[in-house]
């Protein structure tokens, strides 16, 4: 599922090198008439900002905010289940329905962990309905069309070894369609085991991490970039697992933006601020030392000059750089409380993306 050297991945690009005669472009190059769509072949920069737009126009509003995604199901022998509103079915902790609607509210970024209890996988009176079952997510955009979310799991591993969607470039990602939320049976052992019946596999997976991704497009009027999901993935074999087996698992949405827009505005008064503090120290300098002649203070004046040069421009610049700070700060609050559509969402710390902001904090303190 994860692996692009285990052997039904390779005989699936095997499968499909070997169609020479028809070619579907709609999943990107290299796709071929009546294959299932399992993976992109462009990477991931391409994918999310290139391949397909979406239209919608968000605002902050109650009845305008709430994002729809549905689900197409299909069983182990490919055969399509049909489409879903997708709820709480990528939640695996206890989740009720008024929590399934709160992560789908534009810019309401929310996060469960809980324990779960990887016996009931195991347990056919207990085992959730949804096992064995592969899923597509779709989002639907204003027009009634269904957009494609990108699939990124963590833990996935291309044929030279490495793990290219730990990467921080979009482009060394790799992105994948269809996943499962348990499964059974993919570990089965012998040539007939299926068929004959055998109820589980040697190996049992489940998801232990779902972050569902959605980013605004800064450049776009109220618009965001495809949303996509991140998925990782834990196994354990089913002779380890007793009745009391339990595991760590995770939801989370996430609202995000490239706030590399912003903090160029905000660098460029940083700099202005940092002048002014300068004029100012100068000013206050200049007033100091005529009022404390140098004939008169005699040897200490040199000592007392650097102390006070000293003294004041770091008061000067912490009491500048404090409002500087506050002022950033609430212009995220602003345009993200007050504003009917957005324009800047609340910054993740990822990448440090927090770090600058919390060391001039340090300094001023």
């Amino acid at each position: 599922m994860y692996k692009e050297t285990e052997a039904p991945c390779l005989a699936f690009k095997n499968m499909q090198s070997s169609i020479t005669t028809q070619e579907n472009d709609f999943y990107g190059e290299g796709w071929r008439n009546e294959l299932p769509w399992l993976y992109y072949s462009g990477n991931g920069k391409f994918v999310l900002e290139e391949l397909t737009q979406v239209a919608r126009k968000f605002t902050f509003q109650d009845d305008e905010s709430k994002m729809q995604f549905v689900l197409g199901a299909y069983n182990l022998e490919g055969y399509f289940l049909g489409f879903t509103n997708l709820t709480t079915q990528l939640q695996l902790c206890p989740a009720d329905y008024t929590y399934g609607q709160d992560y789908r509210n534009f810019g309401t970024s929310v996060r469960s962990k809980c324990e779960y209890s990887v016996s009931q996988l195991i347990d056919p009176a207990l085992q959730p309905n949804n096992t064995d079952i592969f899923y597509d997510l779709w989002y639907v955009d204003e027009t009634g069309d269904y957009i494609d979310v990108p699939v990124k799991i963590l833990n996935y591993v291309d044929s030279s070894g490495g793990k290219p969607n730990e990467s921080s470039n979009r482009e060394d990602w790799k992105f994948t369609r269809r996943f499962f939320v348990y499964d059974t049976k993919s570990s089965l052992e012998g040539s007939d085991s299926y068929t004959t019946g055998t109820t589980y596999g040697t190996y049992i997976r489940w998801l232990s991490k779902v972050t569902i991704i959605v980013e605004l497009d800064s450049g776009g009027n109220d618009s965001i970039f495809k949303p996509y999901v991140e998925l990782e993935y834990t196994s354990k074999a089913q002779s380890f697992i007793s009745s009391d087996s339990t595991t760590d698992v995770e939801f989370e949405t996430k609202y995000i933006m490239d706030p590399a827009s912003f903090w160029v505005v905000a660098l460029i008064f940083f700099g202005i601020i940092n002048f002014i503090v300068i004029i100012m120290t100068c000013w206050k300098v200049y007033v100091w030392s005529r009022r404390h002649p140098s004939q008169i203070m005699g040897s200490i004046y040199t000592v007392k000059l650097v102390l006070n040069i000293l003294f004041i421009f770091i008061e000067s610049w912490s009491i500048m750089i404090f409002w500087f700070l506050f002022a950033v700060a609430a212009s995220f609050y602003a345009f993200f409380k007050l504003d009917q559509a957005p324009y800047l969402v609340m910054p993740q710390n990822e990448d440090n993306n927090l770090l600058p902001f919390a060391i001039i904090f340090g300094f001023v303190f």
